[in-house]
């Protein structure tokens, strides 16, 4: 599974690594079959950074890993039906588009394109 997206930068800081970073970021993250239907994994994503994939029907989402009310860890929190509940107070976010869905999340997460590889590494 490989993921990337352009980073959106605010000053000199990167909003999904909190420090100055390359203007794109890819990576490859893992094989498509280290993570199964309905399931949410953390996987490193390049040297600095975290990525948060979920699959759903067969489709793989990648996501920032933190909710952006309180930090709290977005693996540990409800898979909804395209979406990420968080764990400590319940924001809700959509797997897709990182689009903030319920509060009391401040801001949406980052969101990934994904492309699954020759055979799935």
């Amino acid at each position: 599974i490989h993921v990337s997206r352009r980073n959106v930068k605010v000053g000199s800081i990167t909003r999904e690594m909190g420090k100055p970073q390359e203007e794109y970021v890819e990576s490859v993250v893992c094989n498509v079959s280290a993570i199964g239907e309905n399931e949410m994994k953390v996987f490193d994503l390049g040297t600095d950074g975290k990525v948060l994939l979920a699959k759903q029907n067969g489709k793989v989402f990648a996501t920032g890993t933190l909710c952006s009310h309180y930090k709290a860890p977005l693996v540990t929190g409800a898979l909804g039906k395209g979406t990420v509940r968080c764990p400590w107070h319940g924001a809700c976010f959509n797997l897709a588009t990182g689009d903030i869905e319920d509060f009391p999340g401040l801001d949406s997460i980052p969101s990934y394109e994904v492309k699954i590889l020759g055979d799935g590494g």
